[in-house]
């Protein structure tokens, strides 16, 4: 996997002029989603951009297939899309969170609360899973972030956004991100 700094630095070059927060916020996902474009055989897909598969079932030129699961929890073959560098994996995660048909997803990266970004992203549609299991994937990546670079943290749950969840949500939610982990790296754990 390509080490944080570098990652940051292809995100500022893609993606300038954006606050500490912003940036480890889409970092987190990016790092989450794609190891900054070294999963998926190295497609350089950092946010596991797809399309669907074809008719027959296979996947497009210029694609990966891959499991994935819909918001049932429904197994199917995912197109992930391959990406000519880094940079151009890191922009097209930029351009899919911050398009317009993904309403609040930017404004929400701003906030540096993992919960209000991964309901942001869930209600536009990005991902199929709960948003608290996302929340805490993007607080757990951006802490690793945030170590890494040796920079103040700036992603954490507000107490707003959290209220009226239990504890044991945010538990199961961490065990979820876990399994899924392990899913993608073939049952190792």
């Amino acid at each position: 996997m390509m080490r944080d700094a570098d990652a940051r630095a292809i995100l500022r070059a893609v993606w300038p002029g954006r606050s500490l927060a912003a940036y480890q916020a889409i970092q987190a996902i990016g790092r989450f989603e794609g190891n900054y474009g070294s999963a998926f055989g190295g497609a350089n897909n950092w946010g596991a951009s797809q399309r669907g598969a074809l008719p027959d079932g296979s996947c497009p030129v210029g694609t990966t297939a891959t499991p994935d699961f819909d918001r049932h929890g429904v197994e199917y073959t995912a197109c992930i899309f391959r990406f000519g560098s880094p940079e151009a994996g890191a922009r097209a995660l930029v351009r899919s969170l911050t398009a317009p048909k993904r309403p609040g997803v930017e404004a929400a990266l701003t906030t540096g609360d993992p919960l209000r970004i991964a309901r942001a992203m869930y209600r536009s549609g990005f991902m199929a899973r709960k948003p608290e299991a996302y929340a805490v994937a993007i607080a757990r990546n951006a802490a690793t972030i945030a170590r890494a670079l040796r920079e103040p943290l700036r992603i954490r749950r507000s107490s707003s956004s959290s209220s009226g969840i239990p504890l044991f949500v945010f538990l199961a939610a961490a065990l979820e991100v876990l399994f899924i982990v392990a899913i993608a790296r073939g049952g190792r754990a």
